[in-house]
């Protein structure tokens, strides 16, 4: 499988740079990609698709706590995004469908470590993307979706795994 072992790839903090009146639980992802994709041409807005392993990956489990669950990558996702999620976890099952599912678009988007973003546009093509998690401010990951910019500590740690756009 494409994802075996990738969050030794990765790279993470565990803590937060994020107060605790920031905090907010995201939970607006969708699962269903076409109709996600649907979404994102009616509404004009680009898909941002999640690869992690939720209950298992320390990067991904940090992603979530230092970029997700933030009022500011809230009100941008509400404005600006249609969130996609393909989770692979460890200690609960997925529906079948879902499972197979989350394979084939991880297959199909060549996704490597854990998490992987990957940015599409309204038509669903490729942006840009990164794999990993580096701990920052979640405005640094705001403006990478938004321009595909990032600061140049993080473009290098993300060289091997960030598309060239």
């Amino acid at each position: 499988m494409v994802l075996a072992g990738a969050s030794a790839a990765c790279s993470a903090s565990t803590g937060s740079p994020n107060s605790n009146e920031d905090k907010v639980e995201f939970k607006e992802w969708k699962t269903d990609f076409p109709a996600a994709r649907d979404l994102a041409k009616k509404e004009e807005k680009k898909l941002l698709v999640l690869f992690t392993g939720s209950d298992w990956c320390p990067p991904c489990m940090a992603m979530k706590e230092g970029l997700f669950d933030t009022k500011a990558f809230a009100e941008f996702a509400e404005k600006k995004l249609v969130p996609v999620m393909f989770d692979f976890p460890r200690r609960k099952q997925l529906p079948a469908q879902q499972a197979q599912d989350n394979r084939m678009y991880a297959e199909m988007m060549r996704v490597g470590p854990l998490p992987t973003l990957i940015v599409l546009d309204s038509e669903g093509k490729e942006l840009r993307r990164i794999g990993g998690y580096m701990r920052a401010d979640p405005k640094v990951y705001l403006e990478w979706i938004e321009t595909g910019k990032l600061p140049p500590e993080l473009e290098r740690a993300f060289a091997d795994t960030a598309s060239p756009r």
